[in-house]
């Protein structure tokens, strides 16, 4: 993907399950973000950090305390992972693309089907940036 221009759009999650899987910080803010539009998030991660806990704790999102089974892609309209494994990349990455779910492997493009954008809100109005699929780190 890392060559293919983006088509930029916006998604409404609004009560549409959204899959996390890692347990790091940038797991936690990725979580955050799709709370603030109304996903209903599913967390999978084998050692979620204190944010998770946090978020889990609080009823914020759901919190399986494992790893990534192929099941855990029922029902999702995006996966998001945030762990630098390239197997669990390739994995996940294929398994979505055959289902047709919408991926983003956070800083590994090879899979993804799409990306973050850097987004500024303002009322109604947000403003996205987008590297087309590129890394900017």
């Amino acid at each position: 993907m890392t060559n293919a221009r983006s088509f930029v759009m916006a998604l409404v999650l609004e009560g549409k399950k959204c899959l996390v899987i890692g347990g790091a910080e940038e797991a936690a803010t990725r979580s955050r973000a799709l709370l603030e539009v109304g996903a209903v998030v599913v967390v999978v991660a084998a050692s979620p950090g204190p944010a998770l806990e946090a978020l889990s704790a609080s009823g914020a999102v759901s919190l399986e305390r494992r790893g990534f089974v192929e099941a855990d892609l029922e029902e999702a309209w995006l996966v998001v992972l945030s762990e630098r494994d390239p197997a669990l990349v390739e994995r996940v990455g294929v398994l979505c693309k055959a289902r047709r779910l919408l991926f983003c492997a956070i800083d590994q493009p090879s899979h993804n089907s799409v990306s973050h954008v850097a987004v500024a809100r303002d009322g109604p109005v947000t403003l996205a940036v987008c590297t087309d699929g590129r890394a900017p780190a």
